[in-house]
């Protein structure tokens, strides 16, 4: 489980920074 926590960590960070990005692109943010 400690193992896995980073590697889940750094996808939830790639995730919100593609939303952010798509956010910006539909003019949502």
């Amino acid at each position: 489980m400690k193992v896995i926590q980073p590697q889940i960590f750094s996808f939830h960070q790639k995730i919100n920074t593609q939303f952010q990005k798509a956010k910006k692109e539909l003019g949502l943010y």
